[in-house]
This record gives C-alpha cells, structure tokens and sequence, in this order.
C-alpha cells in the first residue's frame, strides 16, 4: 500500500495556522509587555519630574480609567473571538461597541463633574483623571477589532496596532513632560498622538483585511441583554483589584496613593505572565467546550494553574531580593519599609491571576449570570472589609483588604468551576 498524502491545501492552512500561531503567541507577549509597562512609565517619569501628589493622582487616574473601560469593553471580548464569523456578524459587534463607549463617555464625565460640584477634586486632578480616561476610551473601541481579528486567527495584527498607539502616547507624554514639566500639557498632548495613531492604525487594518464595518440594521438589543452579566462581571471584577485605591481616595492624601501604587505596581505581572501564556490558546478551550471534551479541557486548566504556581515562585523570588531596590529607583523614593507588604502583596496577585483565569474559563462555559452574582457579592463584601481594615491601619489596612478579597474571589470560582466541569462531564455521559 502506497503512502496517502494530504492534499496540497490542507498543507497549506495547517502551515498557515502554525505560522499565525506562532505570531499570535510572539506578539501577544509583547503587547502584554507594552500593557504591564503603561502605567509604571508615566508614573515612574512624573514621580522624578512633577511633584508626588501628581503620582497620587495618576495612580488613581488609571484606576478610574481602566474601571471605566470595563464599561466601554462590555465584557465581551471572549464571547466574540467564539461567535464573531461564526453565527453572529461583525457588524452586530460593532454597533454594541459604539454605544458602550457613548455610555463609557457619559460615565466618566459625570463621575468628574460629581467630584469637581462636591470640592472633592481640584480642576487639575479632574483634567489629569479626564486625560488618562482618553487613552482607554479609545482603547475600548479598539479592541472590538482586536476581537474580530483574534477570532480569524490574527490576533498578532490587532497586537501590532496596540503597541504602535502605546508606543506613541508613551513617547510624547514622557518627552513632553521632561521638557515641558507639565503634566497636564504632556497628557493633552498624548490623547492627540493616541487619536491620530488609532485613526491610522484602524484605517489600514480596514482597508487591508477587507473589514465590513456595516452597522445599519443591526439589531444588538439581544448581544447587549445577553452580555449584560460580563459587563457588571469585569466592571466588579477591576473594582475588587483597585478598591483599596478608591478608598484611599477618600480616606487618606494623594502622597499616600502614590505610595500605594508603587507598591502595588509589580502584583499584576502573576496575571500578565499568566495571560501571555493562556490568551493565544483561548480557541483551543472554546473546541474542548463544543466538542464536550471534558478531560482535555481538565488537562489545559490543570497545566495553567501549574503554570501559575511556577510563575508565582519566580515572582516571589524576584521580588524579595530585587523589588524594593527596584521599586525605590523607578520612583525615586526610599521603600524599603514596605518590603513585606510587597511580598504578600505579590501572593494576593497570584490569587488574582487565579481569579481572573477561572472566569475567562467560566465565560466560555456560558456561566456569565452566575459570575455576575459572585462578583457583585465579593464586591460588596470587600468594599466593607477594606474600607474598616484602612480606617484602622491606613496603607496597611489596604494591603490586607486586598490579600482577603482576592482570595476570596478565588476560591468561589474555582469552587464554581468545578461544579460547572463535573456537570459537563455528566451530560457526556448521558448522551453516550
């Protein structure tokens, strides 16, 4: 019997999907990098050349301007790169994230003008916060055709884009505010590089990959109903990691903020690594799910927890002989104080990257409305255990409230997410 080759396009696609795979995995790393580096940049160049209430207030700036994305987001990424080309048009996707930034827009101005009315923010603060909030709006439209491209196997295009605008506002906001020594010039100045590079950047990716961008007649009232749950699920989700920050906010001085940020700057690079590594193989989770292949979606999530657990190792050695010197230099300030609170710091950021990793799990088994209630009760729980725990020990009180609400969180979904695979795997077996 002689040998049976393939044909000579089904070569070609598996080549094809090897090759955009390796793309995918090279620049989603790099993009995840570029995301990690956003924030500690801006800050780390204020903290040496504006004064430390300024950093106080970028940290809460990116706080409120991720928080608000979440709005702009929808929560609805994952649920896309699985349904974008595939039973539902790009054009339906399109239309929701038009209106879902209006609404991100309309938040942000009212959350400012409540602030600027009551004499709880200065006009500055309120500027820098408003600034800030311009990156991610535009972001949150992006990343609609980050989604769309994702789900063709070209998540390495919609990186490429991220990175060229990041780059850019990075650029101008650093040089400007070296030269310059305003900061509120030098973000202004960023939100006209940052329009320019997405007007740019989103023209050729059109024009090139042929995008219908279509959106009259499309009804999105179902996507926007049925998605609802993963809105409130991540607006829940960004407020537990960051409500020691808002009650900072309130409680204690923009010095202390700043210092707060500083320290809990490295907490997300569990989630970045862990996310670099699981986001290009999110299709592969998506084929388990449809296929009803219970074991191999068991095997995936068993090596990403293994995965995490080894990241968390690195991290804590990493951090308890580097991330104080480290920190103290990029800010320009001594924090060799706070060098235990780093280190439990960094495990509560693994119980966040646990988290986080449970939930993209869960969407994709279609537990959005059962995600939503857990991340509303957690919510409420930690806004209660956190404001008391700062009231009483100030930055401390924050450390401690943030440990508690990430482990808690995690341990609820993983709980979930058993029961969710345990009743999979029985639903296999019936319809054997």
């Amino acid at each position: 019997m002689g040998l049976r080759l393939r044909p000579l396009e089904t070569l070609d696609i598996k080549m094809d999907k090897d090759i955009n795979y390796r793309k995918n995995l090279i620049w989603n790393m790099a993009a995840s990098v570029v995301n990690a580096a956003e924030a500690v940049i801006v800050i780390m160049v204020a903290s040496r050349v504006n004064i430390r209430e300024e950093s106080g207030m970028l940290t809460l700036a990116f706080s409120v301007a991720n928080l608000s994305m979440m709005v702009g987001k929808f929560g609805i990424k994952n649920y896309q790169i699985s349904h974008d080309g595939f039973d539902i048009e790009f054009g339906r996707f399109l239309r929701l994230r038009l209106i879902t930034v209006l609404i991100m827009i309309a938040g942000v101005g009212s959350f400012l003008t409540f602030n600027l009315l009551g004499n709880r923010y200065s006009a500055g603060k309120a500027v820098i916060i408003l600034c800030v909030c311009v990156w991610y709006v535009i972001e949150a439209f992006e990343d609609v055709f980050v989604a769309h491209l994702q789900a063709d196997g070209r998540l390495h295009v919609g990186n490429k884009l991220f990175i060229f605008r990041w780059t850019l506002i990075l650029s101008t906001v650093v040089a400007a505010d070296v030269i310059s020594r305003n900061l509120i010039l030098a973000l202004v100045l960023a939100d006209i590089a940052a329009v320019v590079a997405e007007a740019a950047g989103l023209a050729v990716i059109i024009s090139r990959f042929r995008i219908r961008t279509t959106i009259r007649g499309m009804e999105v009232k179902s996507l926007l109903t049925g998605n609802l749950p993963l809105c409130v699920s991540d607006l829940s989700y960004y407020y537990l990691t960051n409500a020691s920050k808002y009650i900072i906010d309130g409680r204690m001085d923009d010095v202390s903020q700043a210092v707060y940020g500083y320290i809990t700057m490295p907490i997300f690079v569990v989630s970045l690594l862990n996310s670099i590594i699981y986001q290009p193989r999110l299709m592969g989770y998506v084929s388990d799910i449809r296929e009803h292949n219970v074991s191999g979606l068991v095997k995936k999530i068993l090596r990403q927890i293994a995965v995490i657990v080894i990241i968390l190792a690195t991290c804590l050695v990493g951090a308890y002989f580097l991330g104080i010197p480290v920190l103290s230099w990029l800010y320009s300030m001594n924090l060799s104080d706070y060098k235990a609170y780093l280190l439990m710091l960094i495990g509560g950021g693994t119980a966040l990257a646990l988290g986080g990793y449970f939930v993209t799990v869960l969407v994709l088994l279609g537990k959005r409305k059962a995600i939503m209630v857990i991340f509303l009760i957690t919510a409420v729980f930690s806004t209660i255990i956190t404001d008391v725990l700062v009231d009483r020990l100030a930055l401390a009180g924050a450390v401690y409230g943030f440990i508690v609400s990430m482990v808690l969180m995690a341990g609820v979904f993983l709980a979930l997410l058993i029961i969710t695979l345990n009743r999979l795997k029985r639903e296999k077996l019936q319809h054997v």
